[in-house]
């Protein structure tokens, strides 16, 4: 899908292309993705804003309910399997404590993604679809994300403090593969040249 190859275009993006940027390269490039960013994310919310207004006669509090409970479930299988594939990874001082899973866990809004696949499913049940994704979508945003505060102190997350450097050391193993992926990539020859 095109978020898929959006999230591996940035990945790579951020391995290989950004150390051969020069700094206004790098400046202009942020300052473009940042503004793309923003676009998207009023698109998405004014489409959110749009299909708000719900026909309750449309709304189905059993699919809802079922829906979140599976999203929930999903997210938490998806997340904790995840944190511990990447911490195998990390050094011991870079790895996800379980706290910090939690708040991933917690935290994953769940709105512009959903809204642009149920906006573009074609079936007669369009508008109950529409309308258990709305709902989904404003709890996710307002109970979920209006809570992560709440949630970081229970779990005694300091905000904005300790963050890790953006590009931090990587375990061994991975250097290795990058290296051999840059060589790839980059068609370098045995001389690195």
């Amino acid at each position: 899908s095109g978020i898929v190859a959006s999230l591996i275009h940035g990945a790579m993006a951020a391995v290989f292309v950004k150390p051969n940027m020069s700094y206004e390269g790098h400046q202009r490039a942020s300052i473009l993705t940042n503004t793309l960013a923003s676009l998207a994310d009023m698109l998405i919310f004014l489409l959110t804003g749009l299909v708000t207004v719900v026909n309750y006669e449309d709304l189905s509090w059993s699919l809802t309910v079922v829906t979140l409970i599976a999203i929930l479930v999903a997210r938490f299988l998806a997340v904790f399997p995840l944190v511990a594939i990447v911490n195998l990874c990390r050094k011991p001082e870079r790895k996800i404590s379980k706290e910090h899973a939690i708040v991933m866990w917690w935290s994953g809004l769940r709105g512009a993604i959903a809204i642009g696949l149920c906006a573009g499913v074609p079936t007669p049940l369009k508008h109950q679809f529409m309308s258990t994704t709305v709902v989904i979508v404003l709890f996710t945003v307002f109970f979920l994300g209006g809570g992560t505060p709440t949630l970081l102190k229970t779990l005694k997350i300091g905000m904005g403090k300790n963050k890790p450097e953006a590009h931090g050391a990587i375990s061994n193993s991975m250097k290795r593969i990058t290296i051999q992926l840059t060589k790839i990539l980059c068609n370098y020859d045995e001389d690195n040249d």
